[in-house]
């Protein structure tokens, strides 16, 4: 197995209307909507990927929908914001872009990086990071250009109940590297290409309490199952207690609550997301999984509806 995580996986997220999601990931961020299913735990409720055009992991940002939900609050035991990777140069024209859709942002720098600060419309806190050349170079799609177009995911701030111990698992298990501090804020390293920072906020101790407008978990990437396996048992001799294998189709997955009470979540990078779609047509139809196939009239019926920025009507 490899010795150290090899960065963000996924993240999953709980916001409100399904639309209102889609209208501003895919129009405005301009990330492709990958698939469109449900949660598998509570097939009511839309499972939203959006990502790179392959759904790459490192790319992959996750919805769960809930538009009659009460609104979580942020704070300690959650990621507090997600941060994406962009061109280096690209943050004036993403500046332009957000200005021109009516969102508001700030501008600051941050370990000798620049940063685009704003919110969605469910109040996630959402950074550009105007970062270093990737050898997983940003692809163009939705009308954005490839020298200017998100790359993935560059990090995401967390924010534990036990800042010292997260810090102890993150560097003394799954290999990061502390890599600076300022104002509070620990800077730790993975090797990743992609999705290889993460920021902990050791000033937010506050708990946090989940619904919409909250992040729901991190995942973080195994190369295979062999590798998945490992980790596993790594966890349990570290005192963690992650759940068995879980079969989510596009990964194999574990989950467990890391000493600060953050959901971590390790998943594999195969199948990925043309297990049962194929690249052309992602994200273009409800996909279920075959135990869920025999209910999909009442699934759908039970739906509401939205309309990706291609023009598909979903359910």
């Amino acid at each position: 197995m490899t010795n150290r995580i090899e960065g963000i996986h996924h993240v999953t997220a709980m916001s409100g209307n399904p639309q209102r999601n889609v209208d501003f990931y895919s129009g405005i961020l301009g990330l492709r909507l990958v698939k469109v299913t449900v949660n598998y735990d509570d097939p009511s409720t839309y499972h939203l990927y959006y990502g790179d055009p392959a759904g790459s992991p490192g790319t992959l940002l996750t919805f769960f929908p809930w538009p009659e939900s009460h609104r979580g609050t942020v704070g300690a035991s959650q990621a507090e914001a997600m941060q994406f990777a962009v061109p280096r140069g690209s943050l004036s024209f993403w500046a332009e872009r957000l200005r021109s859709a009516g969102v508001v942002f700030t501008e600051k720098e941050m370990f000798n990086q620049s940063f685009l600060s704003f919110s969605d419309h469910d109040d996630f806190a959402l950074e550009l990071v105007d970062s270093v050349a990737s050898p997983n170079p940003a692809v163009a799609w939705g009308g954005i250009s490839a020298d200017q177009a998100i790359h993935g995911f560059h990090g995401v701030r967390l924010a534990s109940l036990h800042p010292d111990r997260s810090v102890d698992l993150l560097t003394g298990t799954m290999g990061y590297e502390l890599a600076g501090e300022e104002d509070g804020i620990q800077l730790l390293q993975s090797p990743a290409d992609i999705g290889n920072f993460l920021q902990l906020n050791t000033n937010n101790t506050q708990l946090g309490r989940g619904g919409v407008g909250t992040v729901h978990h991190v995942a973080f990437r195994a190369k295979d199952d062999a590798d998945h396996a490992e980790w596993r048992a790594r966890f349990v001799a570290a005192g963690m207690r992650p759940t068995d294998f879980i079969d989510r189709n596009y990964f194999h997955s574990i989950y467990f609550r890391e000493p600060g009470s953050i959901l971590y979540e390790i998943a594999t990078d195969p199948p990925g997301m043309t297990y049962n779609e194929p690249f052309e047509t992602l994200g273009t139809t409800l996909v279920l999984p075959p135990w869920l196939e025999p209910h999909r009239p009442e699934i759908a019926s039970g739906l509401p509806g939205f309309t990706s920025r291609e023009g598909v009507v979903f359910p």
